[in-house]
């Protein structure tokens, strides 16, 4: 980098700089960009933008019939928007009606794929050691446990519990509610508390070859479900 001090100089770059012609130049508009051996190049000037000329009506009878003109085209784009709408709704109903259909049967499928991989489970997790394993024709198989998840019945007669316990560490003062993070680090004594549970729910996880889809099942409520990555979800 350099500082130019010459008279006319409007930018400073590292390997050149520019100077903006003067009337004693005699070259009136021009830019010329010096790079390191001082050669001149001239910088193209922006095309100049043409503005559109407005033809404005003379008579009433002219400015009518403008009118009548721009309500005709209005209307036409209000009309073709909502014909493509109803095209849109047309094709996305009958779209869902097939999609339901084929999720239906994909989870079907997948269901008697489970219950094989549940039969043989002890083979397939090798005793418990792995919970992801292949299966036929390159499907990968697993059984996840999810976080824990403490539910409370009653917030209201739990905090009660709590502060009879001498268990206040599980509340949150500022706010009066339940610390379930608390809970979590002290799963043995919160479990003794009325009104508290905790839960770690079993997923059930199908991965079919040659597709980024999933089938997975919470094994608790049985609820089956195909997933897209980055996509909205299907449920059964």
């Amino acid at each position: 980098m350099f500082t130019a001090t010459q008279k006319g100089v409007t930018r400073v770059a590292p390997f050149f700089f520019e100077l903006e012609s003067r009337s004693n130049d005699r070259r009136h508009g021009i830019w010329y960009r010096y790079d390191r051996s001082h050669k001149e190049v001239p910088v193209p000037k922006k095309p100049t933008r043409l503005k559109k000329k407005v033809v404005i009506p003379t008579t009433v009878s002219e400015v009518e019939a403008l009118e009548r003109t721009l309500t005709a085209k209005l209307l036409e784009t209000k009309r073709i928007e909502d014909e493509a709408a109803a095209k849109i709704a047309e094709i996305s109903g009958e779209a869902t009606i097939k999609v339901g259909t084929l999720v239906a049967e994909a989870v079907e499928i997948s269901r008697q794929i489970f219950a094989y991989a549940d039969m043989h489970k002890h083979a397939l997790t090798e005793g418990g050691k792995v919970t992801q394993t292949e299966l036929g024709q390159g499907a990968t198989v697993q059984w996840a446990t999810m976080p824990a998840v403490v539910t409370i019945t009653d917030a209201t007669i739990v905090i009660g519990h709590l502060k009879r316990l001498g268990l206040d560490r599980f509340i949150r003062m500022s706010k009066e509610e339940v610390n379930k993070e608390a809970l979590l680090e002290e799963e043995q004594t919160a479990l003794t508390v009325p009104g508290v549970s905790i839960d770690r729910a079993m997923k059930f996880y199908l991965r079919p070859a040659n597709t980024t889809a999933r089938v997975e099942c919470s094994l608790s409520s049985k609820r089956w479900k195909v997933v897209w990555p980055e996509e909205s979800e299907k449920p059964e």
